[in-house]
């Protein structure tokens, strides 16, 4: 099928009375969703491996209000305001990075958000709908992996069922960690969900050089369980040789440049109570 073609299937797909309005649309060469007012567009961070090989392309969806404002990530889901709305929206997003990544999807695999809610909402049968919308698209589950966020306690057992559901339909499984939700939940949340990859953000690069916790102790305990680990966020030649250095698995690409001298990270008063209310500001604005 052609993109228009494709489109145009998406739409009665999703067609809804909540949403008489087609939820996909083009605009050059990619696809826009409109959700409650909201467009919602892609964007995908490459991650290369030590030696610049493809990892994968990890999405994110870039979210602006009518008048073309920008919003956090999570303004998205702020505008879903039921379960039936939840379970759309990450679907709606999920697709819209599928079809927007197809041509990065025979490179390395899709690293997909699933938004801890959708999780949390859907009863079983995990990857039914999702995977026959992959197979429209022309790509096979084995080519996604669906980014998990922290489940709450509560929701362990049942985020566990959803991973085993989707493992059953082929898709790879990651999950994503901030460097500020603690370290008491890890192992338990690691066994219950057993990730094929640990994805952590470029905070813990900092934090680990400011010697508030130890990076080789966290790797060497996913990679006991069989997991790779990948750091996202990270922006410069310099963090890029701190993931070397400490051993990740794969890293952003924007990283990947010819490593420069390593400078020594600031010491001013308050730099690290600082890093911490930036990475605080980042975790709440993060989302699926």
């Amino acid at each position: 099928m052609s993109r228009e073609q494709l489109i145009a299937s998406l739409n009665q797909r999703f067609e809804s009375a909540s949403q008489p309005t087609p939820t996909f649309r083009l605009e050059g060469e990619q696809a826009i969703a409109d959700f409650r007012g909201l467009r919602l567009a892609s964007a995908f961070e490459p991650l290369v491996g030590p030696r610049g090989e493809p990892r994968g392309f990890f999405a994110q969806v870039r979210v602006a209000d009518a008048a073309g404002r920008p919003l956090p990530a999570e303004a998205a889901y702020a505008a879903a305001e039921d379960r039936t709305a939840v379970v759309r929206l990450d679907r709606v997003l999920r697709t819209l990075h599928a079809f927007n990544g197809r041509e990065l999807a025979a490179r390395a695999p899709l690293f997909l958000p699933i938004h801890p809610r959708h999780v949390a909402e859907v009863g079983e049968a995990h990857g039914d709908v999702f995977g026959s919308i992959l197979a429209e698209l022309g790509l096979r589950s084995a080519q996604v992996v669906l980014a998990f966020g922290q489940p709450p306690a509560a929701g362990l057992e049942h985020a566990a069922r959803a991973v085993a559901s989707f493992r059953a339909h082929g898709f790879g499984i990651a999950l994503r960690e901030t460097a500020l939700q603690g370290e008491d939940r890890e192992a338990p949340v690691w066994r219950a969900l057993q990730p094929d990859v640990l994805v952590l953000d470029a905070a813990y690069l900092l934090f680990a050089e400011a010697g508030e916790l130890s990076l080789e102790v966290r790797l060497a305990a996913a990679r006991s369980l069989g997991a790779h680990v990948f750091v996202t966020g990270v922006g410069d030649a310099l963090q890029a040789q701190l993931a070397r250095r400490h051993g990740f698995d794969a890293w952003g690409q924007a990283t990947a440049e010819q490593p420069r001298p390593e400078p020594s990270l600031p010491r001013t008063p308050g730099w690290l109570a600082r890093l911490r209310g930036f990475a605080r500001g980042a975790a709440s604005a993060a989302g699926g």
